[in-house]
């Protein structure tokens, strides 16, 4: 039998709770669409930043993933998984070391398909680029409120 996990996880920067019912919808009809069971394990973070690595069913995931519980790990999109460059590729090498399948069901990502990792790759130098981008915007908007 296949062992599915399902995460999800949204920011409390502009997002609102329904995002994880929306992703796990979204993995639910990729599942019927493939004709997989619905996943077994089905782990979110609410309200807390990707950038963060200390995120509670996150760390669940690594410990299971770790323990070769998990066939197949599917996320709405690669960005679910975390925004830290080093911890989210750190990830990934260690589902492809246990044998553990990446599928982002909205994105196509898949470790599964030959040239997942520049694709990997490439993704998370992008989300890197975002957060440096982001994380300028804040504090530009911060100045401008104390000035």
């Amino acid at each position: 039998m296949l062992r599915i996990a399902a995460y999800a996880r949204y920011s409390s920067d502009g997002q609102r709770q329904a995002s994880i019912r929306d992703q796990l919808r979204n993995i639910d009809n990729y599942c019927d669409k493939v004709g997989w069971p619905r996943p077994s394990m089905v782990l979110y973070d609410e309200a807390i930043s990707g950038s963060r690595n200390d995120r509670e069913d996150y760390l669940v995931l690594k410990t299971a993933i770790q323990a070769k519980s998990v066939d197949v790990l599917l996320i709405d999109d690669f960005e679910r998984l975390g925004r830290d460059l080093e911890e989210k590729w750190k990830t990934v090498k260690l589902c492809i070391y246990v044998g553990t399948r990446i599928i982002g069901v909205s994105d196509g990502l898949d470790t599964d398909r030959k040239g997942y990792k520049f694709d990997a790759g490439l993704r998370c130098i992008v989300a890197d680029a975002s957060m440096d981008d982001l994380a300028e915007r804040t504090h530009r908007g911060l100045m401008g409120q104390a000035l």
